[in-house]
């Protein structure tokens, strides 16, 4: 498929999964989007579509999965990502986005999976990703981050956390100790920092 998805997919309200990936979508994702209300899973990923990533987003309060990788996606992440407080999974890779890291991390307590991969995104890591309690995989390299590591992670709220990635970015200072003393960590990347 190709073209550009039209505004009036604002229109199929009853909607709960929206799989679009895959294709060659051109243009914009249309802010209608948001009206989506029953919506819990939105895949776009793997096309070729532009813009920014609408604040409408934020209207989708059912919303558990958000697969827009793969994508020429600019601007930054919207705050309001912060009110689809049953997202669970967040995929953003390899696109062109920019900016810091939102503070709304610390509502997202669903949140299992975050891949903000292959951006261009820069800025301190806040601290409120540590109050992200059901996350297992954290996958930052390949941006422009700087500042320190301490506080991101806390080894007493986030037990699940098996899977850490911060490599190649412009982070400083020494490895948060937090980091060590999380039970169930496999996989630590921190290389090229």
């Amino acid at each position: 498929m190709e073209g550009a998805i039209p505004s009036s997919v604002g229109q199929l309200t009853s909607l709960q999964g929206l799989y679009l990936y895959g294709n060659q979508l051109e243009g914009t994702i249309p802010s209608s989007v948001g009206q989506l209300t029953s919506l819990e899973i939105l895949s776009l990923s793997g096309n070729q579509l532009d813009g920014t990533i609408p604040s409408s987003v934020g209207q989708l309060t059912s919303l558990e999965i958000l697969y827009l990788y793969d994508n020429q996606l600019e601007g930054t992440i919207p705050s309001s990502v912060g009110q689809v407080t049953a997202l669970e999974i967040l995929k953003l890779h390899r696109n062109h986005l920019t900016g810091t890291l939102p503070t709304m991390f610390e509502y997202l307590v669903s949140m299992t999976e975050v891949w903000l991969q292959d951006n261009y995104l820069s800025g301190i890591l806040p601290a409120e990703m540590s109050r992200m309690v059901s996350l297992t995989s954290l996958f930052l390299q390949n941006n422009i981050l700087s500042g320190s590591v301490q506080g991101v992670v806390n080894h007493s709220m986030q037990l699940e956390l098996t899977t850490i990635d911060m490599s190649n970015n412009r982070l400083t200072g020494s490895i948060s100790k937090e980091i060590f003393l999380l039970p169930e960590l496999k996989v630590l990347s921190m290389s090229g920092m």
